[in-house]
């Protein structure tokens, strides 16, 4: 490692150190799978250290380096196979509530039948469904708001599952 430290002085390119982020992060590194795969709390950690570091590097002064302290999951519905895959998050505060968009569907591919659902909360903590939203034979993905300030707009790109 120390070589990686040396070389990157030399040449004067930035290094962010992950390994010694991951070693001295307990719930970072908790979040490895098999030691090397990232879940999302540790790419979650991760992608608040490198955006620090990133705009220290570009010049930009004063800005937060946040640490992830915990975590909480929002949203499961493990009585139904079907909707056990939750991904693509959108989340945006509009008249004194918080909403969370994000695509429910069997897995991963756009072979399955993805759904939109929309929590909503008034303390970011206590969460409850405000909606579910898709089209006939369509996989609904990637949710996005669009606040106005005057009104709360969803939008979603679908994939055709007609053969």
């Amino acid at each position: 490692m120390q070589k990686i430290y040396g070389l990157a002085k030399n040449m004067s390119v930035p290094l962010i150190d992950l390994c010694s982020f991951f070693l001295d992060d307990r719930l970072a590194y908790d979040h490895l799978f098999e030691g090397w795969l990232l879940d999302g709390v540790a790419q979650t950690a991760m992608a608040s250290l490198i955006a620090g570091e990133f705009l220290d590097i570009l010049g930009v002064e004063g800005f937060p380096k946040p640490i992830l302290c915990d975590y909480q999951r929002i949203y499961t519905d493990n009585q139904h196979v079907e909707t056990m895959h939750n991904a693509f998050t959108d989340l945006t505060y509009f008249k004194g509530m918080f909403f969370i968009a994000f695509r429910t569907a069997s897995t991963h591919a756009s072979t399955s039948k993805g759904m939109i659902v929309v929590l909503k909360s008034r303390d970011g903590i206590h969460r409850e469904k405000d909606a579910i939203l898709g089209t006939a034979n369509e996989d609904n993905r990637d949710p996005k708001f669009l606040n106005t300030g005057h009104k709360l707009f969803l939008y979603t790109p679908t994939i055709s599952l007609m053969e």
